[in-house]
């Protein structure tokens, strides 16, 4: 028998917005908010800088060759998030691009630089991918 739940709201019985899960082996819980991507990207970064699709997103700026920022829809509720860039490997060399934070990250946005493994030049990139994770403020 196969079950089916429809709801448009979910919400913790002691605290509306936290909700614990039972994590994989069972053994421990995690807190599903905690969990989730708060925002994210995937754009071609290179020519001019357009977003294929994005979530919590509000701007995409191209400021030179190899940086972009991101700025969100939703703030975090401080600078203490994560976010990771993957840039697409170039085919004209073995070495793949990196992605490095460039500059003081704030609650509403985050500069990222991507630049040539090999050699450290900034490069752009047809396809660029990040997430960021952490408290919405």
């Amino acid at each position: 028998m196969t079950s089916k739940l429809i709801l448009d709201n979910l919400a913790g019985r002691t605290t509306a917005g936290s909700i614990s899960v039972v994590a994989e082996g069972n053994g421990t819980t995690t807190n599903l908010q905690q969990g989730l991507c708060k925002s994210w990207i995937n754009f071609d970064g290179s020519g001019t800088v357009s977003t294929n699709d994005s979530f919590n997103i509000s701007t995409l700026t191209d400021n030179a060759v190899g940086e972009n920022t991101t700025t969100y829809t939703n703030s975090f509720g401080s600078a203490n998030y994560t976010g990771t860039g993957l840039p697409k490997r170039e085919t004209s060399t073995a070495y793949p691009n990196m992605a490095n934070i460039d500059g003081t990250v704030t609650a509403s946005a985050m500069k990222i630089i991507y630049t040539k493994f090999d050699n450290g030049a900034r490069t752009d990139s047809d396809l660029i991918t990040q997430t960021f994770h952490g408290d919405l403020a």
